[in-house]
């Protein structure tokens, strides 16, 4: 043993594979330098800093160390002390021995060393087509996501048919996952894109991934984000215009389940906003979204969806309404009416003087000066002065006290309660895009964990306690799910839960159940929100008949 490396490993290559008996093989490689393989592996794993020093190590198994009860031999300390002088003898010793008894090994032991390939960032398209033999008879979505995470490290070319493995797998984990009930949390898809992100570099995983026709579904949009959000070294800008006419098509064939996480994917499409256009007057939910698309080149047609906009909870659909609107009268377009007028001074009321109201007071002051401001008499800027004058040119009085909540208790009265139907409940669920946040049970196909499992609600809460949740979100949030607010230095706002903050900027979870990552340099303010991520009017496009068949679709959860 105290010969030279390459010796070394010749003679314990030689000795295992002359070994024809599995327990033989396994004596043969069980041990090195006198402890157990497993707790070797661990405490190389350790001197590397641990599975969160490698990128890519973020999910799977971890087997906890194991302690050794025997004493370490005065003469395996000695050979432990030559080797160590020679880091890369060492290294070259122990993957042979690993490569060898990856072959027999116990799963969570050869877990391990595949663990240890990839935190050694080493190499080897044996290993990793060892590991994709693996994941292709594996059962458990778990170990196969851990597959992948080494196999993004190790994998050195992918072939084709490997890589429409890959593709297969991804595709198919969230199905996987809900058929063995298993529940995710909040952190899961940002670090599935993690995840995806490293494996698309490959041009061939990309490729598999794109040609998917099942790619807008709820349970791959973060297998499409990945590949949006990729640097243009790993994904192409072509490659992404063709994710954006996928993820169109998608929306097209299934218009009753677009979110606003599709309207982000095929924004950029050129036929995004005569889609929009088509669809947002009967969809709450995808306000906020189209405004974003629409007020870069808005038409006439848009100026009800701005109007809208003006009245909305976030402060950049806020924003961009006002934007959008004034591009329309700086084209030539009507001045604003007194309904629409009364829109922008009820939420400039809204507005505080200062902090991250005050750009958007600022653009919605813009507005009213695109509209009125070459009238004789126009005050300006002073928003108290503005109001007057706007008063006396209407001869109507604004009403600018914010709305007040809705009385639930006259809301539920307008309900017929009884003969609600479960499949059609079950319709609304996705309709209302309750589903875009919450699980309705174990194992449920959702798209993030952002809000609380909705299994048992009803039995943990009355009808009117939870319907006032609903139709007054804002109302009482609970500290889990207080949101973030950011304002960048571009102006722009983004809102959501925190999934991760350091030093280098935030990582957060939006409420369409995407996320969003601002570097500190781009970050002008931070602060908690008052208000819930959980929209407003959420019921607002909801029948009766389709709020009773909700109800009952509830109480069987």
């Amino acid at each position: 043993i105290e010969r030279n490396g390459s010796e070394l490993v010749d003679d314990v290559s030689g000795m295992a594979l002359a070994t024809g008996n599995k327990s033989q093989k396994s004596r043969a490689t069980e041990t090195y330098l006198g402890q157990p393989m497993i707790d070797v592996i661990r405490k190389e794993q350790l001197s590397l800093g641990g599975c969160g020093g490698c990128e890519g190590m973020m999910s799977g198994y971890t087997t906890k160390p194991r302690i050794s009860a025997k004493n370490t031999q005065s003469k395996s300390s000695r050979i432990r002390k030559n080797l160590e002088r020679s880091e890369n003898t060492k290294k070259r010793i122990l993957l042979e021995l690993v490569e060898q008894r990856l072959a027999w090994a116990p799963d969570n032991e050869a877990d391990e060393m595949l663990r240890l390939y990839a935190m050694l960032k080493i190499g080897s398209d044996s290993i990793s087509g060892r590991i994709l033999k693996l994941l292709a008879v594996e059962s458990d979505p778990v170990r196969g996501i851990h597959f992948l995470n080494c196999y993004s490290v190790i994998a050195e070319s992918t072939s084709s048919e490997q890589a429409a493995q890959i593709g297969q797998f991804l595709i198919g984990l969230k199905r996987k996952i809900a058929d063995r009930k298993l529940n995710t949390d909040r952190n899961w898809e940002p670090r599935m894109k993690e995840l995806v992100t490293l494996l698309v570099r490959d041009s061939q995983i990309s490729k598999a991934l794109i040609d998917s026709l099942s790619l807008g579904a709820v349970d791959t949009l973060y297998v499409a984000e990945a590949l949006m959000e990729a640097p243009e070294e790993s994904v192409s800008d072509v490659d992404k215009a063709k994710v954006a006419e996928v993820i169109l098509a998608w929306c097209r064939k299934h218009p009753d389940k677009i979110s606003a996480r599709h309207v982000r994917l095929f924004a950029r499409h050129p036929d995004a906003g005569s889609f929009l256009r088509s669809i947002v007057d009967g969809a709450q939910q995808l306000l906020s979204p189209s405004v974003d698309v629409l007020f870069d080149k808005p038409t006439e047609a848009d100026r009800a969806t701005f109007v809208r906009g003006l009245g909305a909870d976030r402060l950049q659909t806020q924003k961009y309404s006002a934007i959008g609107l004034r591009r329309l009268l700086d084209g030539g377009a009507d001045s604003l009416s007194f309904e629409e007028t009364q829109v922008a001074m009820k939420t400039i009321s809204r507005l505080g003087d200062d902090g991250p109201g005050k750009s958007v007071r600022k653009q919605l002051m813009l507005l009213l000066k695109a509209s009125f401001g070459t009238e004789p008499q126009y005050p300006g800027a002073d928003p108290i002065q503005t109001r007057q004058f706007l008063e006396k040119r209407f001869g109507k009085t604004f009403k600018l006290e914010a709305e007040g909540a809705v009385d639930v208790d006259q809301w539920i009265a307008k309900v017929q309660w009884e003969g609600g139907d479960v499949e059609r409940g079950k319709a609304v669920f996705t309709k209302a895009q309750c589903a875009a946040c919450h699980q309705s049970g174990s194992g449920q196909l959702v798209s993030s964990a952002l809000g609380p499992s909705l299994e048992g609600v009803t039995k943990r809460f009355s009808k009117r306690a939870l319907f006032q949740s609903i139709l007054d979100p804002n109302r009482d949030v609970a500290d889990r799910y207080r949101a973030v607010l950011v304002e960048t230095e571009d102006g722009d706002f983004v809102v959501g839960l925190k999934v991760y903050q350091s030093a280098d900027g935030i990582t957060l979870l939006l409420a369409d159940g995407s996320t969003a990552r601002i570097n500190s340099d781009r970050i002008a303010e931070l602060k908690q929100s008052k208000q819930s991520l959980m929209p407003a009017r959420l019921l607002d496009n909801l029948t009766p008949t389709e709020i009773a068949d909700l109800w009952t679709f509830l109480k069987k959860l």
